[in-house]
């Protein structure tokens, strides 16, 4: 077991958590929406005192896709 050498050190280890209010306001979604990316994998977090933290590394790499069938949105390329 590691140990931190300065007073905070181990903080800045560890993402930033928000709540997924907060991940909600950054992606402009519902927090109902945050909670199942959360479910899909999509985005990390963890389940802490009865409510998720999200991680906010996490939310400011997710990238949405469009909505419905990928193969009927107009200038859609699979990768």
């Amino acid at each position: 077991m590691s140990h931190a050498r300065h007073p905070g050190e181990e903080a800045r280890l560890v993402s930033e958590s928000i709540t997924t209010v907060e991940a909600a306001r950054r992606l402009g979604v519902s927090r109902r929406r945050v909670l199942q990316f959360i479910e899909q994998g999509r985005i990390e977090a963890r389940f802490f005192a009865n409510a998720y933290m999200v991680d906010a590394e996490s939310v400011a790499a997710f990238k949405r896709q469009p909505p419905g069938n990928p193969d009927w949105v107009p200038g859609y390329k699979k990768k």
